[in-house]
């Protein structure tokens, strides 16, 4: 029997192309350049900003310092304001997701080099996806396999149970020594049944028995925060034999983005607050953006509100936050007046109702409660568009 060829580098590369005409741009555009010399881009000061960058400091600083000192914090804080860009396509997480990996060690290679000035590289992540989503941050993701083996990669390895899988990442309580005592035994099972080798194998067991089992990370009161810790280690693992050895601090870009809301819903003239509460501004919002990826979809919303029984998993976005229900997954809002007043209305997966008034004490109160999340539009609204920075990462936003 003749088996078919396997595609060759520069073949899957072209279907790359075709799948992602973006990718295609880039290599066209960029392809001459090395790796070092086009990272160079990244280095460029903040667009111009309609409100003030100086809270991002504190924002980041006060979410660093109780989990990685003061410091660490203190750097990462400094650098971030230094800087004119900032990593933003990556999900919160130990992060074992080849794509936002890479992605974040290209991002930072002008410091990894000495290109750029810096002793740490910020990343923001977004905390709005479930355990059990793509990026796996339920457990760790394996790419390599046993000798012989055919089998779908990345192989996925559990850390929290089950029943966890569809909590969000931002909401996840902190995993505890009988489930990484579980992903132990789990992991020296696929050795024993040759679904992965002994080398890799032995790097898995390294890390759970050391970076999952450090007293400082069982020890947080959050998955997030054990996220931050287990993350710069697994960047000091790797970039051991580096000259330029920078702490990779991932932040959660939700709690940032609830920070900066927090000043700026008290400021009329802000941004945020134009759009939330000027009638006019935020029909033209709504209206413009309807659809548009990373944002909403009023008819879907409108149908999800009505119907009756359990929604049916149609994908709506949300409007300017998701709700988080009872059981830490979250719940697409929908703006809409209830005897004249504005409510963010949404129905979760049970199909039950949740309610609130869209006011600023009301939005201010369920960010802190955690019964609310900012969207990916609100979080870009603040970040990007009202305090300037390029916000980097991932196949769709490569070409700054």
């Amino acid at each position: 029997m003749i088996t078919p060829s396997q595609p060759n580098a520069s073949e899957y590369l072209e279907i790359i192309c075709q799948k992602l005409p973006v990718v295609k741009n880039i290599l066209n555009t960029f392809g001459h350049m090395s790796l070092g010399v086009y990272t160079e881009r990244f280095n460029r000061p903040p667009c111009p900003a309609v409100q003030s960058r100086d809270d991002i400091r504190q924002a980041a600083f006060d979410q660093i310092d109780p989990v990685l000192g003061e410091n660490i914090a203190t750097r990462t804080a400094n650098d971030l304001m230094a800087s004119g860009t900032v990593m933003t396509t990556t999900h919160l997480g130990i992060d074992y997701f080849a794509n936002s990996v890479q992605g974040n060690l290209i991002y930072g290679a002008g410091i990894l080099t000495g290109r750029r000035k810096g002793t740490t590289i910020p990343i923001f992540c977004f905390g709005n996806v479930p355990l059990n989503s793509s990026t796996f941050a339920r457990g760790l993701l394996v790419y390599g396999t046993g000798l012989g083996v055919s089998r779908k990669l990345p192989l996925r390895l559990p850390v929290f149970p089950d029943s966890e899988k569809r909590t969000m990442a931002s909401l996840a309580k902190p995993f505890t020594m009988a489930m990484q005592r579980r992903a132990i035994k789990k992991t020296n099972a696929w050795k024993k049944e040759n679904l992965i080798s002994g080398t890799t194998a032995a790097t898995i067991l390294s890390l759970l028995e050391y970076e999952y089992a450090h007293d400082a990370v069982l020890n947080q009161d959050s998955y997030a925060a054990q996220a931050m810790i287990v993350n710069r280690m697994l960047g000091k693992r790797m970039l051991k034999t580096s000259e330029y050895l920078p702490d990779i601090v991932y932040l959660e870009i939700e709690k940032i983005t609830a920070f900066l809301l927090d000043n700026d819903l008290n400021h009329e003239n802000s941004l945020a607050y134009r759009i939330f509460f000027n009638p006019k501004l935020r029909d033209i919002i709504i209206q413009h953006l309807d659809g548009c990826p990373g944002c909403w979809h009023v008819e879907k919303l409108n149908a999800r509100d009505t119907a009756t029984g359990k929604p049916d998993g149609t994908a709506t976005g949300t409007i300017f936050f998701w709700g988080i229900d009872d059981y830490g997954c979250r719940v697409p809002l929908l703006l809409k007046s209830i005897k004249g007043d504005l409510h963010l209305c949404g129905r979760d997966d049970r199909g039950d109702l949740c309610t609130m008034n869209f006011t600023r004490d009301e939005l201010m109160q369920a960010l802190e409660k955690q019964k609310l999340l900012p969207s990916l539009f609100t979080c870009f609204l603040l970040i990007c568009f009202a305090r300037g920075f390029n916000c980097v990462g991932g196949v769709f936003k490569a070409h700054i």
